[in-house]
C-alpha cells in the first residue's frame, strides 16, 4: 500500500551477428529450364559487404568450386573457376544426355562465401504462338460484368486469326491476399464466423478471335453464380489454346472482387479490451485492392462512434454512406497517410457498454466503410474482469527515414504524470528523457545520425507513480490480483527503418535492326550509366529464345536489392521490476481459495497465482461451480467412419489396360543428301531471289552468351553476333556491374525471321507402324501479301513412306494468319527420319528447312535372361528359340565372371565412405576394418587394396576416443557423463576384432587387446545387470536377440568371468531353449555360431534346414526376410557363412551369395541401404565363398557354343575380371542348344540373355510377376481430377491423365516402370507445366 517509484532497467544488447562482414553470390543461368543434352551457361557475381556501413568491394581473383549432380544417386561434377577484377565468373556446363529429369543443385563454394541455384532439366515442347489475356479493370466489380481481351499472335509478330480459346473462371472465397491482421474491413468485425468457408464456384466457355487475332469477352457473375460475388473473393480466369504447330498454350489472370479500388480496416491504438474514459485513437488501414494491397495515398477518414445493442447492422446505401437508428455519441476526422500509418483522433468511451465504431472514406465514386467494435457491458466485464490497463501503441509518423531526419512517434498516453525513456542506435546509441504531467495524445520527437545507419529499434519505457492513471468514471469488476492504482510501466520496441540506397547501374540496350534473319548477322549496342553518367564495367550477355523463357519464367536476376545491405539492428531487452510486484490482498485471496478447493476436491489442480494474466481468468476470479467445471471432459468415444479422415483417391481399374513398353529408336543416320545442306544463295531476307534457299538446320535455344566484356569509361560497346536458324523472337539480356559494386541489367528483343517462315508442326513421338500427319504451319510477315505458297517435303528415307503428294499449294489473302500443311506419312522402321521442307512464294524460294522425325518401335526392347553356376564338375545345356524380332533389334547377350571380388570393392567402398565422415559412428568405424581381411585372402595389391590397410590403420586408432575407460565401447564420441552400454555394439566390436586379430602389427595388437578387455567387461557387466533387474520384476533375462550375437562373437564355450548368481540366466542352454523367440537376424548368428565353433551337430542342421525352408527364391537371387518383403540383409549374410561351414553345394548357395553381392542398375531413384554391420557380413561371406570355390586363385576356361556359333570363350585367371559379348540374331546360323563348359579350378557365374523388340505387339495380358494396369482418363475441368473410365480417344488439345498401377508379389529393388506413350499423346513435363490434378507421378 505504499507509494513506490521503481526504475525500469534497460539492457542493450549487441547486433544478433557473428560478424559484420557478409558475402553476396549470385548465380545466373541462361533460362529457366534445360534439356539434356543442351549447354547450360552460367554467370556468376561474389562481393564482400561490410555490414556496419555501406561500403561493398568484389571478391577478385578468388578460386571457386561449382558442383553439379547431373543424375540421381551419382557423384556431383565439379568445375573450378576464377573471379576477375569485378568479383565476376562465368563458365559453360554440358548437361549429360542421360541427366536425370527434374531439380538440381549448381553450387559455389570458395574459401570465404558460398552460394547456390537451381537447374530444371525437363523436355517439354516449344511453343511457337503467344496467348495474352487483358483487361482495363483492376477489380472485379460487384454487380459489374467482367470483361477482358484474349489475343493470339506467332512469336515473330504475326497474328492468328480465328483461333479457338478454352476458357475457365473460377471464384475463390478466400479471404483477400492483402489482409492485414489485427484489422477489421467492412463489416467483418460484426459478422459471425461462418465454420465452414463458402464453395468455390467454376464454369466454361469457349471464345473464337477474329482476324485480328483479338477477341473481347466478358463474364456477368450475377448470372453465373449460385451464390453472389463478396469483397475479399478472388476471380482466376485461365486461357488454353492448342495451336496449329500442336503446343499446348496457357494464360491466367487473377482479380480482387471488391466494391471499391480502396479498402478500409481499422484498429484501436488501445491494445485489448478498452475501458471507459481510456484515450485511444484508431489506425485506419488505407490499401489499393489493385495493387495487392500497397498502401494508399494520403486520405480522409470520418469516424463516429455509436452505442450500439451488439446485433443491429447499419444499413448500406448505394453510394456506400452507412445509416443508424441513433445519432453519434462521438466524431472526428482525419487524414490517413501511408496507408494508415498514423493514428488519429482521440477518443475515449462514455460508459461501460458495447460501442461501434464507424469509419469511412470517399474513393471520389463512392463510400467505402468499416466498422469496428469496442467496449464491454457489464456481464462482460464480470465474466472477464479488469487484469491489466490497456497497452500502448507507438506510431512513427513515416515509414522510411534518411540519416538527419526526426522521427515522430505518437501515442495515446493514459498516465496523468509519467516520465519516458527512449534509447535508439545500433553500436553507439543515444537517450532521451522526457517528463510528462498529462493524458491523451503524445509525441516523442527525436534526429536520427548514423547510430541508425540501415535501420535501428528504439527502446521505449514509460514510467509512472501510483495513482497516475486518471480514476474510473465507471465501476468496473475487477481481478482480485490486479490494483488499477499500482505503479505504470509500459515497454515497447519500435522499429525504424532506414533503407540504404540501392546500387544500380543503368544498362541501356538496342539492336542495329529490330528483325534480323535466320543465320545471319545481328548487333547490340550497350551503354553503361550511374546517375546519368556513363561509366565503365563488365557486362555479360545472354541471347535466349523467348518462348522459352516464357515456357518456365525465368525472372531478371535482382542482385543490386541484394547488395543494399540487410543490416541487423541492434536488439534490446527490457526488463522491468514491477511486473514482479503482487497485492497482499491478492495473495490472500488466493490462498483462501486455493486452501478451500484443496480440501473439498484435492484432485482438481489448481493454479496459485500471484499475479494477473491476459489469456485467460485467474482461478481465484471464478466461482468454485466455474472452478471445477474446468475438470470435466468427455469420456465416450462417438463411433466414426474411416470415410471421415481417408478417401481412395485413385480412379477404378475397370479393364482399358495397356502392357506394351515401348522402343528405342535405332541409328540408320541422316540421309546423304541432307546432312551437309546447301546453305548458300539467298540474300539478307531469304526473299526475292529464285536462287536456292538456304536450309535451316541449326536451332538453339540460346544462340549466344558473351560472359564478359569489358565496358570503357565511355559506357558504350557494341557487339555482333549469328543469329540461329530459328524462327522466333530472342530476348537478349545485359547484366552489367562496375568497379564500385553497382549492377544493372537490360533487356531488349531482337526477332528472327524470314519474309515467309515455316515452322515445324510435327508430333513428337511416332511409332513402328503408326499413320500421322507432319507438316509446317507457314506464316507470311507481309500483311498485304496476296498469292500462293508452295510447299514440297522430300528426304523422306526408308524409315517413313509418303501417302500424299510430295508438295502442296495453298492460297493467301491480305491479312491472313499462320496456316497449317500437313503431310500423311506411315512409318515403317526405328529410327531417326529426317523431313526436308521447302516452301516457294509465287514460285520464288523463299524458306527451307530440315526437321528430325524419331520414329520410335512399338515398346520397349524385351529383355529375357537365366543365370547359373558353371565349373568343371558342372556342365550345362540350355535349350534355346530365337523369337521373332524386328531386323537387327535382337541380340544374345553373355556375360560371365569369376568371383566376387567386383562385389567386395563396392560394397567396401561403402563402408570406407561411413568411416571418413568428419564424425563417424563406431559402427562405421569397425565396419571399415573388414575389407582388408577380405583383400588379404584374394591376394591382391593395388591402390584399393593400399586403401583399405590405410583406413583400416585409422579407424582403430579412432576407436580408442569411442571406449572411455570407464565404459564400453559407445556408439559415438561425444563426452557423456555417464555410460550407456549396448550388448549388440559390444559383441559387434569383438566379433569384428576377432576377426581381424591376424592382421594387427605389434601396437595394433596391443590397442585391441585393451579393447577386447574393456568390452568384454562392459559386456558382461550390462548382462549381470539386465538379468537383476529382471529377476526384481519377478522376471528372468529376455533379450535373446542381443545374447545371441553376445554368443556369436565369444564363442559357444563362453562364460562369463564376472560369476554371479544370474550367470545362469543368460548361458548358451538357456539361449538355445529359446530359439523360437528369436529374430531371423539372431537365429542366422546362432546357426552360424554353432556350425562354426562345430557344436550341437544335430540341432545347427535342424536350424540351418528352418532356415533354408524360409527363403524367398527369384530367378537369380534368393533371400531371407524380416517376415514382410524386405530383405533380411544381415541373415544373409551370416547364413552363406553357415552355408560354406556346412560345406553344402545346393543351387540355393549359389543364389544368396548372388543377392549378397548384387549390384543395382543405373538410373534408379531408390537403391538399398546397407547398414555397417550388414556391410561387414556381406563381405566376410563373399570372400569365404570365393576362397571355398577357389574364385580367389582362379583358373579356368568357360565356353559358351549354340552349333557352329562360338558365342563367348575365354580364359579366366583373376578373381576380378569379366567378359561380356554380344551377338545379333541375324549373325547365328542355325541356333541350337547352347553349351556351356568349363575346364580347370573355379566357378564362373554365367548370365545369359535376349534383348529384343517383338515383330508383333501382344495385345493380351502379360504377367509374368509384374502385373501392370494403366487407365486414361478425362480431367474433370471443375475439379481438376481424373475422373471416369479409360478412354480410348479424346479430342484434340484435351488434356487427360494417365494412370498408372502395379503390383509386385516379391521384393524388386531393380524394378523400372516404362510407359509407352501413343503418337497421338503429348507428355506434359511436371518440371514445366503444373500438375492438371491427380498425385505427384512417380519418378
Amino acid at each position: 500500500g505504499k507509494n513506490l517509484h521503481i526504475s525500469p532497467f534497460l539492457q542493450l544488447s549487441p547486433p544478433m551477428v557473428s560478424t559484420l562482414e557478409d558475402y553476396r553470390v549470385e548465380v545466373i543461368l541462361d533460362r529457366a529450364f534445360h534439356k539434356p543434352g543442351d549447354k547450360v551457361y552460367v554467370k556468376g557475381y561474389v562481393q564482400n559487404v561490410k555490414l556496419d556501413r555501406d561500403i561493398l568491394s568484389p571478391v577478385a581473383h578468388a578460386t571457386a568450386t561449382i558442383k553439379v549432380t547431373w543424375k540421381r544417386n551419382e557423384e556431383a561434377a565439379s568445375y573450378e573457376v576464377k573471379t576477375n577484377q569485378y568479383g565476376a565468373f562465368h563458365l559453360t556446363l554440358d548437361a549429360p544426355e542421360d541427366s536425370t529429369l527434374g531439380d538440381t543443385s549448381l553450387y559455389v563454394s570458395g574459401d570465404f562465401f558460398s552460394g547456390s541455384t537451381i537447374i530444371t532439366l525437363a523436355d517439354p515442347r516449344i511453343p511457337t504462338a503467344t496467348l495474352s489475356i487483358e483487361t482495363e479493370a483492376m477489380i472485379a466489380q460487384i454487380g459489374e460484368p467482367l470483361a477482358f481481351d484474349v489475343t493470339v499472335a506467332t512469336y515473330t509478330g504475326g497474328v492468328i486469326p480465328n483461333a479457338v480459346v478454352k476458357g475457365k473462371w473460377t471464384v475463390k472465397r478466400a479471404r483477400p491476399y492483402f489482409y492485414t491482421p489485427g484489422f477489421y474491413y467492412g463489416f467483418q468485425a460484426i459478422q459471425e464466423q461462418s465454420t465452414t468457408n463458402a464453395e468455390d464456384e467454376s464454369g466454361e466457355f469457349e471464345l473464337t478471335v477474329d482476324q485480328d487475332g483479338l477477341a473481347t469477352y466478358s463474364l456477368d457473375f450475377d448470372s453465373l453464380l449460385v451464390e453472389p460475388l463478396e469483397s475479399g473473393n478472388t476471380v482466376d480466369i485461365s486461357l488454353e489454346y492448342f495451336s496449329l504447330s500442336k503446343e499446348l498454350l496457357t494464360e491466367t489472370l487473377s482479380l480482387p472482387v471488391a466494391k471499391s479500388e480502396l479498402s478500409l480496416s481499422l484498429k484501436s491504438t488501445a491494445v485489448g479490451r478498452i475501458l471507459p474514459g481510456y484515450p485511444f485513437g484508431v489506425f485506419a488501414s488505407i490499401q489499393d485492392v489493385t495493387k495487392d494491397g500497397a498502401p494508399a495515398d494520403s486520405t480522409l477518414v470520418t469516424l463516429q462512434l455509436f452505442e450500439w445493442d451488439g446485433v443491429t447492422a447499419p444499413t448500406e446505401k448505394s453510394n456506400g454512406e452507412l445509416e443508424f437508428d441513433s445519432a453519434p455519441v462521438q466524431e472526428c476526422s482525419f487524414t490517413s497517410v501511408n496507408g494508415g500509418t498514423n493514428a488519429g483522433c482521440e477518443l475515449a468511451l462514455p460508459a461501460l457498454g458495447r460501442y461501434l465504431l464507424a469509419g469511412s472514406i470517399n474513393d471520389g465514386n463512392k463510400f467505402v466503410s468499416a466498422l469496428l467494435p469496442v467496449g464491454a457491458t457489464e456481464s462482460e466485464w464480470q465474466e472477464s474482469p479488469l487484469s491489466s490497463v490497456n497497452g500502448i501503441s507507438f506510431v512513427s509518423d513515416k515509414n522510411e527515414y534518411s540519416l538527419g531526419d526526426t522521427v515522430t512517434l505518437t501515442y495515446y498516453n493514459p498516465f496523468l504524470e509519467s516520465r519516458t525513456l527512449v534509447s535508439y542506435g545500433n553500436s553507439s546509441p543515444k537517450y532521451l528523457v522526457e517528463s510528462s504531467s498529462k493524458s491523451g495524445k503524445t509525441k516523442l520527437s527525436f534526429t536520427i545520425g548514423d547510430e541508425c545507419f540501415g535501420g535501428c529499434n528504439v527502446a521505449i519505457a514509460i514510467s509512472a507513480p501510483r495513482g497516475s492513471l486518471a480514476p474510473l468514471s465507471v465501476s468496473v469488476p475487477t481481478s482480485s490480483l490486479f490494483d488499477y492504482d499500482i505503479p505504470g510501466a509500459v515497454t515497447s520496441i519500435v522499429s525504424i527503418s532506414v533503407p540504404v540506397p540501392k546500387r544500380e547501374l543503368d544498362v541501356s540496350l538496342s539492336t542495329f535492326q529490330e528483325i534480323g534473319t535466320p543465320s545471319g548477322r545481328a548487333g547490340l549496342v550497350i551503354n553503361l550509366s550511374k546517375d546519368n553518367q556513363p561509366t565503365a564495367g563488365e557486362v555479360s550477355v545472354f541471347v535466349v529464345n523467348k518462348a522459352v523463357l516464357d515456357l518456365k519464367p525465368h525472372p531478371i536476376s535482382s542482385y543490386a536489392s541484394q547488395l543494399a545491405s540487410r543490416y541487423v539492428r541492434a536488439h534490446y531487452s527490457i526488463v522491468d521490476s514491477r511486473s514482479e510486484l503482487a497485492l497482499e490482498e491478492g495473495y490472500s485471496a488466493s490462498k483462501a481459495a486455493f486452501n478451500r478447493r484443496l480440501l473439498e476436491n484435492p484432485w482438481a489442480y489448481a493454479n496459485w497465482l500471484l499475479r494477473p494474466t491476459t489469456y485467460a481468468r485467474a482461478d481465484v476470479d471464478l466461482t468454485d461451480e466455474e472452478f471445477y467445471s474446468r475438470f470435466s471432459s468427455q469420456i465416450t468415444d462417438f463411433a466414426y467412419s474411416y470415410a471421415q479422415y481417408y478417401s481412395d483417391g485413385g480412379p477404378e481399374f475397370d479393364g482399358g489396360f495397356e502392357s506394351a513398353p515401348n522402343a528405342p529408336p535405332g541409328a540408320p543416320g541422316i540421309p546423304g543428301d541432307a546432312s551437309d545442306p546447301d546453305r548458300s544463295g539467298l540474300g539478307d531476307d531469304g526473299f526475292g531471289s529464285s536462287a536456292p534457299v538456304a536450309v535451316r538446320t541449326d536451332f538453339v535455344v540460346t544462340p549466344y552468351f558473351l560472359g564478359s566484356q569489358s565496358v570503357p569509361a565511355s559506357g558504350r560497346v557494341e557487339l555482333e553476333y549469328d543469329l540461329p536458324d530459328d524462327i522466333g523472337t530472342f530476348e537478349v539480356r545485359a547484366y552489367a556491374i562496375d568497379s564500385n559494386s553497382n549492377f544493372g541489367v537490360g533487356t531488349v528483343d531482337q526477332v528472327s525471321r524470314r519474309t515467309l517462315s515455316m515452322q515445324s508442326a510435327a508430333p513428337r513421338i511416332v511409332r513402328t507402324g503408326d499413320e500421322f500427319l507432319s507438316g509446317v504451319t507457314v506464316t507470311v510477315h507481309d500483311p498485304e501479301f496476296i498469292g500462293e505458297v508452295t510447299v514440297t517435303v522430300s528426304h523422306v528415307c526408308q524409315l517413313l513412306k509418303l501417302y500424299s503428294s510430295q508438295s502442296q499449294i495453298i492460297g493467301f489473302k491480305k491479312g491472313d494468319g499462320p496456316k497449317l500443311i500437313n503431310f500423311h506419312f506411315l512409318s515403317v522402321g526405328t529410327g531417326d527420319a529426317y523431313l526436308s521442307f521447302t516452301a516457294q512464294l509465287n514460285g520464288i524460294p523463299a524458306d527451307a528447312a530440315l526437321y528430325p522425325q524419331p520414329v520410335l518401335g512399338q515398346q520397349e526392347p524385351v529383355y529375357i535372361a537365366t543365370s547359373f553356376a558353371i565349373s568343371e564338375d558342372s556342365p550345362s545345356t540350355q535349350g534355346f528359340v530365337l523369337p521373332d524380332a524386328l531386323p537387327y533389334s535382337g541380340t544374345l547377350n553373355v556375360d560371365a565372371a569369376v568371383g566376387r571380388l567386383p562385389a567386395v570393392n563396392a560394397l567396401s567402398a561403402l563402408t570406407f565412405a561411413s568411416a571418413q565422415v568428419s564424425r563417424p559412428s563406431s559402427l562405421g568405424l569397425l565396419s571399415s576394418l573388414i575389407p582388408k581381411l577380405a583383400y588379404e585372402s584374394y591376394s591382391v595389391t593395388g591402390e584399393t587394396s593400399d586403401l583399405a590397410s590405410e583406413i583400416f590403420s585409422q579407424s582403430l586408432k579412432k576407436l580408442a576416443s569411442y571406449s572411455p575407460s570407464n565404459c564400453g565401447l559407445q556408439y559415438s564420441d561425444y563426452q557423456h557423463s555417464r555410460c550407456y552400454t549396448s550388448l549388440r555394439l559390444q559383441a559387434y566390436g569383438l566379433w569384428t576384432l576377432n576377426q581381424v586379430s591376424g592382421l594387427l602389427s605389434n601396437s595394433e595388437s596391443s590397442l585391441v587387446d585393451t579393447f577386447t578387455s574393456q568390452w568384454t567387461s562392459a559386456l558382461e557387466q550390462e548382462l549381470n545387470r539386465q538379468a537383476s533387474v529382471a529377476r526384481g520384476f519377478g522376471s528372468k533375462f529376455s533379450d535373446f536377440n542381443s545374447l545371441a550375437f553376445v554368443y556369436h562373437a565369444l564363442g559357444h564355450g563362453w562364460t562369463s568371468s564376472q560369476q554371479s548368481t544370474y550367470s545362469g540366466d543368460y548361458s548358451v542352454d538357456v539361449l538355445i531353449e529359446n530359439v523360437d523367440k528369436l529374430s531371423v537376424d539372431a537365429k542366422a548368428a546362432l546357426v552360424q555360431l554353432l556350425h562354426r565353433d562345430n557344436a550341437e551337430p544335430v540341432l545347427r542342421s535342424q536350424f540351418l534346414a528352418e532356415i533354408t525352408n524360409s527363403f524367398r527364391i527369384q530367378g537369380r537371387t534368393a533371400y531371407l526376410t524380416n517376415g514382410g518383403q524386405n530383405p533380411a540383409n544381415l541373415a544373409c549374410g551370416l547364413t552363406l557363412t553357415s552355408y560354406i561351414l556346412a560345406d553344402d553345394s545346393s543351387p540355393l548357395v549359389e543364389k544368396l551369395a548372388n543377392f549378397n553381392g548384387q549390384e543395382q542398375p543405373e538410373g534408379l531413384t531408390y537403391r538399398p541401404s546397407y547398414g555397417p554391420e550388414q556391410l561387414s557380413h556381406f563381405i566376410t561371406s563373399l570372400a569365404q565363398y570365393d576362397s571355398w570355390k577357389g574364385n580367389n586363385k582362379p583358373d579356368l576356361q568357360v565356353d559358351v557354343s549354340s552349333g557352329g556359333n562360338i558365342l563367348l570363350s575365354h580364359k579366366f585367371t583373376s578373381p576380378s575380371a569379366v567378359s561380356h559379348e554380344t551377338s545379333f540374331f541375324e549373325d547365328i546360323a542355325d541356333p541350337e542348344a547352347i553349351q556351356f563348359s568349363a575346364l580347370g579350378s573355379g566357378e564362373a557365374s554365367v548370365l545369359f540373355g535376349t534383348e529384343f523388340v517383338p515383330l508383333e505387339i501382344n495385345t493380351e495380358l502379360i504377367d509374368r510377376g509384374v502385373r501392370v494396369t494403366k487407365v486414361i482418363q478425362r480431367i474433370n475441368p471443375a475439379t481438376g481430377e481424373p475422373e471416369g473410365p479409360s478412354i480410348t480417344e479424346a479430342s484434340i488439345g484435351e488434356t487427360v491423365a494417365v494412370t498408372i498401377q502395379f503390383t509386385i508379389p516379391d521384393y524388386s529393388p531393380s524394378l523400372i516402370i516404362v510407359d509407352p506413350t501413343t503418337a497421338a499423346l503429348e507428355p506434359l513435363d511436371e518440371n514445366i507445366y503444373e500438375s492438371t490434378g491427380g498425385t505427384d507421378p512417380c519418378p
